[in-house]
């Protein structure tokens, strides 16, 4: 067995896919993906590349050069909709009409979203809420994290099986949503939210 076959099967075995949603995402087939995970064919350039995107680790490494396996980019997450780099510090008006004052953001973020909705209402985050976040490549299970679903970038909490990734939202008002591994989805973790900021209140 091949070094990268080898390394293959443990990035599978670490994602969130199964071998057959993995070959589907990619176009596949399932003999092709096996043929690679037994060392009996090895992909060309661009399979490699998407192989190591949807695995979410280094072209590099996984080719089976000795380097870092990770390649968390999140230059590449900074793109997802919605999505600003956060500020030093914000402007909140003065309820009583005086002069806005100046609220400093955390460091601690890497990016920031604005609420658009009111599924964080029981994390005490309304719509319009600055909510910031750190790039994460794993969080615990149910924290709550920005997760980008299909191109589309929800705030919820975050539960990962071996077979789905559950996504459940601090308002019970909102349904939960379940995605099996062998379906066509798209979602991917951005990071947990480590704080947020009301630019309504005083």
């Amino acid at each position: 067995m091949s070094l990268f076959s080898q390394r293959l099967r443990q990035a599978l075995q670490d994602s969130v896919y199964s071998a057959s949603s993995l070959a589907r995402k990619l176009g596949l087939s399932r003999q092709t993906l096996s043929a690679y995970l037994t060392g009996t064919r090895t992909p060309k350039a661009p399979t490699l590349r998407a192989l190591a995107q949807a695995l979410r680790v280094s072209e590099a490494w996984l080719s089976g050069q000795d380097v870092p396996r990770t390649r968390f980019d999140p230059s590449e997450l900074s793109a997802a909709p919605g999505l600003q780099s956060p500020p030093a510090f914000l402007e909140k008006p003065d309820p009583a009409g005086g002069h806005p004052h100046a609220v400093p953001v955390s460091p601690a973020c890497d990016t920031a979203f604005l609420c658009p909705d009111d599924s964080l209402k029981g994390a005490r985050v309304e719509k319009g809420d600055l909510v910031l976040i750190r790039f994460a490549k794993e969080v615990p299970s149910g924290t709550l994290a920005a997760v980008l679903v299909n191109g589309q970038v929800q705030l919820r909490r975050w539960y990962r099986t071996e077979k789905s990734i559950l996504l459940e939202s601090a308002n019970p008002d909102y349904p939960p949503q379940l995605f099996y591994h062998d379906e066509k989805n798209d979602v991917q973790l951005i990071g947990p939210i480590v704080g947020f900021i009301s630019l309504f209140s005083s």
